[in-house]
């Protein structure tokens, strides 16, 4: 009951914390999110487990509030981008904000890009610009998972690649005697490309984006593992398909986010092997190359010795991305740390 209430407390903080943050720390706190989940699991693979437990963390986790990244978006990053433009209106900017502009520009863009600024007759064309833009990027973010969503964001980052940083012939006319030579429409379209451009250069403030589904998957994956919990420490055994939990333990099955339709479950001996088929919707088979974290149906290859994580990788499809939840957990070696 102590350690359910300890990772329940983490659960709890994450999202606390998460209100009030930009993009980059959002991907810290659902990668915490992640962790807490792996914690619950090896709390779920307990035998001890009682129902009245499993009850419990099942009522608990249900009552846990999704992540929005469009909260996100819309409250934080879109203030931040407006105070960035302002700031170069005035030309208010600090040696350290100055550091993270020049990064990777030609030499002299920052006070280029302050004198182009003083030159606009209508600066607020170049503020309602960045607006329009995280108008477009929260309305995705704001529209069901799925393909369609998935093929929006995968427009807006091709798009972001065609501003600034990515196309250098913005930055060039940026330069004195060509941006003289602009039309107003030309350089509001240069001013604003290059200051999106400049906020979302870093693509780490997609991981967070493209996770939310993920971690709200994982959350769903979690009811599922703690009815599965429910039914095991009442029976004996886990079901041999999930319908068997519905109406005893859920009302009804959690669904899949990405998609609508059921989770995959198969049983497995004394466990089982639950997942979703993730993003690309194909099934493989609850294998997913996720980064650094690879799973082979359902187990981290981090948690296997080296000769089996090697052959593992070698079996995960190209391109996998199921997540899953595999019971029982590994037994672990405790020789090996001595």
């Amino acid at each position: 009951e102590d350690a359910w209430q300890y990772i329940l407390a983490a659960f709890r903080l994450n999202r606390l914390v998460s209100v009030d943050e930009g993009l980059i720390r959002q991907g810290l706190i659902l990668a915490s999110d992640g962790r807490a989940c792996q914690s619950l699991y090896s709390l779920l693979n307990h035998d001890a487990f009682s129902a009245a437990q499993a009850r419990q963390v099942l009522r608990d986790a249900s009552a846990l509030t999704k992540f929005s990244m469009a909260d996100s978006l819309d409250a934080i990053e879109r203030a931040m981008c407006l105070d960035l433009a302002v700031r170069v209106k005035t030309g208010h900017i600090s040696r350290r904000l100055k550091t993270l502009l020049e990064q990777g520009r030609p030499p002299g863009h920052v006070e280029h890009l302050t004198a182009a600024a003083r030159e606009m007759a209508d600066y607020n064309a170049v503020l309602k610009r960045c607006n329009e833009f995280y108008d477009r990027f929260i309305a995705i973010m704001r529209m069901p998972p799925g393909p369609l969503r998935q093929q929006a964001i995968t427009q807006i980052r091709s798009d972001v690649g065609e501003y600034g940083v990515g196309n250098m012939h913005a930055p060039s006319r940026l330069l004195p005697h060509v941006f003289a030579q602009l039309s107003e429409p030309e350089r509001v379209d240069v001013l604003s490309s290059v200051i999106i451009s400049w906020f979302f250069r870093d693509i780490r403030r997609f991981v967070p984006i493209l996770g939310e589904d993920g971690a709200h998957t994982r959350i769903e994956l979690t009811r599922v593992a703690a009815a599965l919990a429910v039914h095991r420490a009442e029976n004996g055994e886990y079901p041999e398909k999930l319908d068997d939990l519905v109406p005893g333990v859920l009302a009804t099955l959690p669904l899949d986010s990405h998609h609508g339709q059921p989770f995959k479950y198969h049983q497995q001996g004394t466990g089982y092997l639950l997942y979703s088929i993730g993003a690309n919707g194909v099934d493989d088979g609850g294998s997913s190359g996720h980064g650094f974290d690879w799973v082979f149906e359902g187990q981290r290859l981090k948690e296997m010795n080296e000769a089996e994580a090697r052959a593992a990788r070698q079996k995960i499809p190209r391109g996998a991305d199921d997540w899953s939840i595999r019971l029982p957990l590994p037994s672990f070696d405790w020789s090996e740390l001595l």
